[in-house]
């Protein structure tokens, strides 16, 4: 199995990629707190008489009063039949895909979206500034993260498989309810997205859950970088699942009974086009479009043209 660049097999590296709570969670399948006692999940055990603790210099250990004493490669060790230490460790790499590169998750995305809806969990972490930096560039702040639902994590689970984020491949989670999730890689050139949505069946868009009762216009949009970015500039827009997802006839019907005008504005390439005019065919939607020498989506041209220009080109629109 490929080993990713600089990554040894050594209990350090192990512990500068993930926690020792981490460790202790997945193989234990108990969250650490040490003020809990617990049944031992790894024997026979009627009476919660084990604990977590921290030793003088923080590491962590289980303590079974009736026969144990583990910190988290002790853990493994024991569970799986008497592995050696450096079996351990390569265990949890590779239980924790520190082996694996983002052709195996790929692979596994095409193979989970063709099974039924997969379960996914998130491990949510704090904002930093890398991320704000990003969002910024389309005028987009954490007060606006928080009211659609956005979050950066440090893991996610997809069918209890476990998923590492790292640094230098950020990933946020788009919450939608019901357990529907969207998450998204924005610095991949492939397998950008994943989700446990289906188009079809769960018809839905980003952005529902936010829009008013009513409205003049509403804008049909690509992304929901473009819902949350148009958003800051006053503009009401939801956004199609994908470039292919067509919305049904009947939310089209609740989005005209709210909204005195709808408009599509899809990215100016060929994929884009395309759409808009397949709306316009079915519903009769009309389509506005960036000029083929912008950038293609509305986060991208605020991050071109800066905020101020951008507000002067929505009040072309709003004057035509």
């Amino acid at each position: 199995m490929p080993i990713q660049p600089g990554f040894e097999l050594t209990k350090k590296a192990i512990l500068e990629r993930l926690t020792q709570e981490e460790i202790f969670e997945k193989y234990l399948g108990l969250e650490v707190d040490d003020g809990v006692f617990y049944c031992n999940p790894l024997r026979p055990d009627k009476r919660a008489s084990c604990r977590y603790y921290y030793n003088a210099k923080g590491v962590l250990y289980f303590h079974d009063w009736g026969k144990y004493h583990w910190d988290c490669f002790a853990i493994v060790q024991y569970k799986f039949g008497g592995l050696s230490f450096t079996d351990a460790i390569r265990k949890i790499a590779k239980d924790f895909n520190l082996l694996n590169s983002d052709v195996n998750f790929q692979q596994q995305y095409v193979t989970l979206r063709i099974k039924e809806r997969a379960e996914v969990k998130v491990a949510v972490r704090h904002w930093n500034d890398e991320d704000l930096k990003f969002w910024k560039a389309g005028n987009i702040t954490v007060d606006t993260l928080t009211k659609f639902n956005v979050h950066p994590i440090k893991a996610f689970w997809i069918n209890k498989e476990y998923y590492r984020c790292w640094q230098s491949d950020p990933t946020y989670c788009y919450y939608f309810g019901n357990g529907l999730y969207k998450l998204y890689f924005p610095k991949r050139t492939t397998a950008r997205f994943y989700q446990n949505i289906d188009q079809i069946g769960d018809d839905l868009t980003q952005g529902w859950n936010n829009l008013p009762e009513t409205g003049d216009i509403l804008f049909l949009t690509k992304s929901y970088k473009d819902v949350m970015s148009m958003s800051t500039f006053g503009l009401i827009s939801d956004a199609v699942l994908s470039e292919t997802h067509v919305i049904k006839p009947e939310k089209i019907e609740l989005y005209k009974q709210r909204f005195k005008k709808i408009y599509t504005l899809f990215d100016n390439d060929q994929t884009g086009r395309r759409l808009a005019i397949r709306y316009y065919r079915n519903y009769g939607i009309p389509y506005l479009m960036f000029p083929k020498s912008w950038k293609k989506d509305f986060f991208d041209n605020v991050r071109l043209f800066g905020v101020d220009k951008m507000q002067e080109i929505i009040n072309i629109w709003k004057n035509e």
